[in-house]
């Protein structure tokens, strides 16, 4: 990889650390490779070296309640006060349609991640031949809504679930 890729690959991801803060690693790497202007290898390089020269970090935050597969806490991604420094002199360094793709897809995943953390939706079997449909809203702090029905089909439950995520 030329090194001027490399430079320019670092400042994409500092550049979704300023718009995105706290992003989930799996989150990061996704809207980096959306980009197309790297592959999961040059990305990997390049969070690499921002974390080896301390301008990103990537941790997992004291009463963290998202969990990944495995049940283990995710880990968060930050842009650090070096990081800004160099994010902030070289940001026009950035391609002009690679930073106008930025603004418009990091305020999308900005959306769907406030809209992750703020609606849940579940639908289980009962026990009873019956589906039940938890719906909750919350606000950060806490239950804003948090209904629970009882549906008589799967298909009808699961469709419940999703408008209620697209839609609350």
């Amino acid at each position: 990889m030329e090194p001027a890729d490399l430079a320019i690959n670092k400042l994409i991801i500092l550049s979704i650390l300023n718009r995105i803060p706290g992003v989930t690693l799996n989150q990061l790497t996704t809207i980096a490779l959306e980009t197309l202007y790297m592959d999961y290898f040059e990305f990997v390089t390049a969070f690499e070296e921002l974390s080896r020269d301390q301008m990103a970090a990537e941790s997992i935050r004291k009463g963290e309640t998202r969990v990944d597969a495995t049940g283990r806490p995710v880990s968060r991604c930050d842009m650090t006060p070096k990081g800004r420094s160099v994010y902030q002199t070289l940001e026009n360094r950035i391609p002009l349609p690679i930073r106008s793709y930025l603004a418009q897809a990091c305020a999308g995943w900005q959306r769907d991640i406030r809209l992750q953390n703020v609606l849940s939706a579940s639908c289980d079997p009962d026990g009873n031949g019956l589906y039940t449909v938890r719906l909750r809203q919350n606000d950060g702090i806490k239950d804003l809504i948090d209904l629970c029905l009882t549906i008589p089909d799967r298909l009808m439950g699961q469709l419940i679930c999703e408008r209620w995520k697209r839609h609350p």
